[in-house]
């Protein structure tokens, strides 16, 4: 009897310890994975945007060295990304996520929509309609990396956008008085009474909801194109609310004044949500007069400012 509960116990331990090897082995298999996204434009082109590894987030364009207004080219690290594995999540609900190949070298397709940053032709699907006003159909991933709609609520259709609303007009007025205020002299900036008659706009909002609180990104800004001797107003920012609460606070804004046509923010889109690691990940399209970039902002569990993990934000 006692030699065979020696024994049992033996196969028991051994039994714990391949399954604890196992696990382990499973864990480092997903670890060595490929992580990264990008998004695919109609007629099919990916371009990447990023690829996570050791904890960070890598661009895989040269935007740091390529000139004002010229395409983005793809950095070596993108050039050698893997041509299977990738998947695409479609913007358009009538069409279903499926397995995505790239195809030849990455190059600059001056047949693509999407002409200023190199990418990869693949054989997305036709039928995927794009979401506008962007020229995108959808976001390609790889490894474990998933992927989430924002909602948007510009129009403010419910009571918490509504309440998030009526913040955001007086929070631009006193940043821009507060900025006009610190200008230096000689930058051209609205007047009081340029300030008092233009309105503020709100170009567009976002809400998504995690761990309890609602997040919105939202851009507004005060047109002065009709005045000659100024620049526009534009403010972006985050505000969060509880779910079951009433407050919103402000975490993070960005603010300019006085910007000249050439300089300012043509369209900013929130494009969704990555989720990766347990983290919440917004996935944001710039674009200015001359050039674009993707930017990626981390929302924390709790309510503190969000993080700019690939580009200013």
């Amino acid at each position: 009897m006692g030699t065979r509960l020696k024994i049992l116990t033996a196969l028991v331990l051994a039994l714990t310890t391949a399954s604890a090897r196992a696990r382990e082995q499973n864990r480092a298999a997903v670890a060595e994975t490929p992580r990264a996204i990008g998004v695919v434009c109609e007629g099919g082109l990916l371009m990447p945007i990023a690829v996570r590894g050791q904890g960070a987030w890598r661009s895989l364009t040269d935007e740091d060295k390529a000139d004002a207004g010229a395409p983005l080219k793809l950095t070596g690290e993108a050039k050698s990304l893997p041509r299977d594995g990738w998947r695409i999540v479609p913007f358009d609900l009538n069409v279903s996520p499926r397995a995505l190949r790239l195809e030849g070298p990455g190059l600059l397709d001056d047949t693509s929509v999407c002409a200023d940053q190199e990418g990869f032709r693949t054989d997305a699907p036709t039928n995927a309609r794009a979401r506008r006003p962007t020229d995108f159909i959808g976001i390609a991933l790889m490894g474990a990396v998933t992927f989430e709609r924002v909602e948007t609520v510009q129009h403010l259709p419910d009571t918490s956008s509504r309440r998030i609303g009526t913040l955001i007009t007086p929070l631009v007025q006193a940043l821009e008085a507060e900025r006009v205020e610190a200008a230096p002299a000689g930058k051209r900036v609205p007047s009081a009474g340029q300030r008092a008659r233009i309105p503020v706009d709100l170009d567009n909002m976002w809400r998504y909801r995690h761990a309890g609180n609602d997040w919105y990104y939202f851009e507004a800004q005060k047109d002065y194109s009709d005045e000659l001797d100024t620049g526009s107003t534009f403010v972006k920012g985050w505000m969060v609310t509880a779910v079951s609460g009433a407050d919103a606070a402000l975490m993070k804004v960005r603010v300019e004044v006085g910007n000249m046509i050439d300089a300012v923010t043509l369209q900013s889109h929130a494009l969704g949500v990555l989720r990766v690691d347990d983290r919440v990940v917004w996935i944001i399209d710039e674009r200015t007069y001359e050039t674009r970039r993707f930017e990626l902002v981390e929302i924390p569990q709790s309510q503190i400012a969000p993080v700019c993990v690939l580009h200013a934000c």
